[in-house]
């Protein structure tokens, strides 16, 4: 599929785009949700770190 196609159908309805994915292709909303899983502990446990902070 050509960049005209894709821009046609994100022009027309962004459903457009996510109707295009393969059956073989794995959704980015399910990696991101995977990756925001596994980086919520690491991120709450740098909470309160600063530059100024003491280790």
């Amino acid at each position: 599929m050509g960049q005209g196609a894709g821009r046609a159908a994100a022009g027309r309805n962004p459903r457009g785009l996510t109707d295009q994915v393969l059956d073989d292709e794995f959704p980015l909303s399910m990696f991101y949700e995977a990756l925001e899983k596994k980086m919520r502990p690491v991120i709450e446990s740098t909470a309160g770190i600063t530059g100024r902070s003491a280790l």
